[in-house]
Formats: structure tokens, C-alpha cells, sequence
């Protein structure tokens, strides 16, 4: 049999195009198994990229978030110190106007600026005046002299001739130390009728009212009637006012840790008891300044306790201004607990009878060197005007140390009580004296 021989057909377009079109798809599949691992990890990495934009975009927003909280809790922080200090000021404000206020009476006239005074005409005569016996003496004839004198438009020339009045008032638009003159040249000042007055008042310094003449049963009625009279004098209360800013630093040392002690108290209290200390001469031959210290101490105490009773007051501050060395330790040995009797912080010896600065001619002051009586005037000085400085003043006896004290405390509104002399222990209030 024989073979036959069959020939391969040829291969059509078709076969061919369907083998191409295979092998792409092999090499498609086999590219895309090779870049799909690729692809994933960049779409993970744009993932993960577009997660961390996501993050720090959310990580800003509450940056952004706290910037603004902290803003805006800083803007209430300011606001509310703003508001603090809004308040603090107002407070400040209304402070302000109550001293203003109070200030406003101090004085009698003129809100107390001491306009009731006037500038005086350094074309005109100077007056003058000298200094004798204590404080509370010469202050009481000194103070009308230059009432008097700015009445007319003067000016006067303190003319102290134991100590210099520069060492305690520095020189006022009304008053300054003059060259202290000789006895000639005094008699020369008298000569040329220029006004001197030496430890006595000018004639018709003042027209007082009709009412002080009249007696009150109280330790008031033994002070003479110049200063029953001055005490409310508007010019007087404004002389002292002037007076009293014009004290040097010598004066300030010893009144200042007064000022001091009393701030935080509620009820400032003040007594001056003039015991005497045996003295001589003027205070020796009068047996009405004589007095019972025991006694004195005892009603001055009591009546304080009243009346600081009356108003609620507990922390109370209390001086005392005395001759005598034992009155300020008997008020701290018998004052409440919670009352403080002021302590001075500078401490002059007392002489061991009478006072540093007593009647004319007295020769106590001269065992003491020019330096400790410059500090023992200034201490003085500085115990009268601080017992014008409390809200109540008692007065159980007579002295004219009291006097600028008593008519500074009027000159504020606080209240001057004096001893009742009718036979009780109790003390009366000034206005109700003067009123009955």
C-alpha cells in the first residue's frame, strides 16, 4: 500500500494573530504580576502619606485649636486683671474722695486749705515773738501773734532765745526764725514801734463769741479765755495745720513711730495728764493744778473704756502724754488685752522733779547739753501735735499743752472730752459743754 503524502496547509492570518494576541496576554499577565507588588506598595505609600497629611492636618487643627483656647483664656485672664484693676482704681477713686472729703472739714472756711490765711506783705513790718516757759506756754502765745499779724498782712520772726525755732518748725509762708536780738536790740525793735511780743497775747488778737465766758462744771473752764476762745478760731486751727507740715525731721523722729503704732487700730484714743512732777515755783503756789494721779488715772481709764464700749471698738491704740513716769505703765498694766498703749521708740529722761521746760527762768533744762534739750523740746513738740492726730482726745486736768491738741482734733470733727468737775469721775464731750 502505498504512502500518501499530505502536505501541511498554511497557516492563516487568523492563527496568527490569535498567537500574538496570547502572547501579549502572557507578557500583560506576567508584567502585571511583576508591577502589581509595586503599585500596591505606592498605593500603600500614598496611603500612608496621605494618613500622615491627615494626621499633622489634625495635629494643626489642635494646635491651632489650643493657640486659639490660650488665646482667648489669656484674653479672659486680661480682662479679668483689667477688671481687677477697673475695680481696684474705683476703690482707689472713692478712697480718695472720702479723704478729700474729710479734709474738706478739717478746717472751718475755705475746705481747709488754709486760705483763711493770708500772704503776707513782705513790705510791711516784721513782728516778732520769743519763746518762754514749756511748749505748751509759749505755743499758746506765739500762735495768736501770728494770727494776729497775718490778720494784717505781716509776717513774724520767731525769736526763741533758749533754743532755735529752726530746729523743729522749718520756715512757712507765716513764719520763720529771725536773728535772735540782744536786749538792746530788742529795746531798739520796741522803739521803732515794730511789734514784739514777748510771752503775752496781742491786744484784741481775736473777737470771740460771748458763750465761752461761761462756766461748764469741766476742766475746760480752768484754761484762760484766750484759748477757751482760740480753739476754734479757723485762722488758729490753720496756723497749727501750717505748723504741723513744717515740723523738721528732729520733731518727725519722735511723732513718726506715734503715726506708726496707731495705723492699724480701729479707735485711736489720746490723753495728756499734767501731774507736775513737784515742780516749783508757778505750779508749786497754785494747788488747783494739784492732782490726785491715782484718781486721775482711774476716771480717765474708765471713761475710755466707755466710750470705746460705746462705739464697738476692740482694737484700740492709746497715748499717753505725761510729766509723770508712771502714768503710761499704770494704763499698760490696766487696759485690755487687746488695747495698745504706744510705746515711743526714741526715750528722753524725765528730770527727776518738775519738767525740762517749765515756768520763766527755770534752770532744770540747763544740766542737759544743748543737743539732749534740742531732743527733749523735740519730743515735746511731738507728743502735742500727735495728740491731735486721734479720734478722741481726754483731757482730765488743765494744761496748756493740750491746747493745739485739743483745737486740731476740733478742726477734724473728733471728739475733745473734759473731766466733769461736779463731783463724778465721768468726762464730757466738748460740743455737749458748750451747748448746755
Amino acid at each position: 500500500m502505498s504512502k500518501r503524502n499530505y502536505r501541511q496547509p498554511p497557516t492563516s492570518t487568523s492563527s496568527r494573530t490569535s498567537k500574538i494576541t496570547k502572547f501579549c496576554v502572557v507578557v500583560i499577565i506576567i508584567l502585571t504580576l511583576l508591577i502589581l507588588p509595586q503599585y500596591r506598595l505606592l498605593l500603600l505609600i500614598n496611603v500612608l502619606s496621605d494618613e500622615k497629611e491627615i494626621n499633622t492636618n489634625i495635629i494643626d487643627v489642635g494646635k491651632n485649636e489650643m493657640m486659639n483656647n490660650e488665646k482667648k483664656m489669656q484674653q479672659y485672664f486680661e480682662e479679668l486683671i483689667q477688671q481687677h484693676h477697673e475695680d481696684q482704681d474705683r476703690k482707689i477713686k472713692a478712697l480718695d474722695s472720702k479723704v478729700i472729703e474729710m479734709e474738706k472739714h478739717i478746717f472751718k472756711n475755705n475746705d481747709g486749705d488754709m486760705s483763711v490765711l493770708k500772704k503776707p506783705n513782705l513790705s510791711l513790718p516784721t513782728m516778732f515773738f520769743d519763746g518762754c516757759c514749756g511748749i505748751g506756754h509759749r505755743l499758746s502765745r506765739n500762735i495768736p501773734v501770728i494770727v494776729f499779724a497775718n490778720k494784717h498782712s505781716r509776717m513774724v520772726h520767731a525769736l526763741w532765745n533758749d533754743l532755735p525755732w529752726s530746729k523743729f518748725f522749718k520756715d512757712s509762708d507765716y513764719v520763720k526764725m529771725g536773728s535772735n536780738p540782744n536786749e538792746a536790740n530788742r529795746k531798739r525793735i520796741a522803739l521803732l514801734d515794730i511789734e514784739f511780743f514777748s510771752n503775752n497775747y496781742p491786744p484784741n488778737w481775736y473777737i470771740f463769741s460771748s458763750d465761752i465766758s461761761g462756766e461748764t462744771n469741766t476742766v475746760f473752764d480752768d484754761y484762760d479765755v484766750d484759748i477757751r476762745g482760740g480753739i476754734d478760731v479757723p485762722e488758729v486751727q490753720a496756723v497749727l495745720a501750717s505748723m504741723r507740715e513744717s515740723l523738721t525731721p528732729l520733731v518727725l523722729s519722735y511723732l513718726n513711730p506715734i503715726r506708726e503704732q496707731q495705723q492699724q487700730s480701729d479707735l485711736k484714743l489720746c490723753t495728756h495728764i499734767r501731774e507736775g512732777n513737784n515742780e516749783l515755783g508757778d505750779w508749786e503756789i497754785k494747788p488747783w493744778r494739784h492732782i490726785n494721779l491715782k484718781s486721775i488715772l482711774i476716771s480717765t481709764h474708765q471713761s475710755m473704756v466707755e466710750y470705746a464700749s460705746t462705739v464697738g471698738a476692740t482694737n484700740v491704740t492709746l497715748f499717753v502724754a505725761s510729766d509723770n513716769t508712771d502714768s503710761r505703765p499704770w494704763f499698760e498694766s490696766n487696759v485690755d488685752t487687746r488695747w495698745k498703749v504706744i510705746s515711743p521708740v526714741k526715750k528722753i529722761q524725765k528730770p527727776e522733779n518738775g519738767v525740762w521746760f517749765g515756768e520763766a527762768n527755770s534752770t532744770t533744762a540747763n544740766m542737759l547739753s544743748t543737743k539732749q534739750q534740742e531732743e527733749a523740746m523735740a519730743e515735746a513738740i511731738a507728743d502735742v501735735f500727735a495728740l491731735g492726730e486721734c479720734d478722741a482726745l481726754f483731757i482730765p486736768n488743765y494744761s496748756s499743752f493740750s491746747f493745739p491738741g485739743i483745737s486740731l482734733a476740733r478742726a477734724q470733727k473728733k471728739l475733745v472730752f473734759f473731766r466733769d468737775m461736779s463731783g463724778t469721775s465721768s468726762f464730757r464731750e466738748m460740743s455737749q459743754i458748750n451747748n448746755s
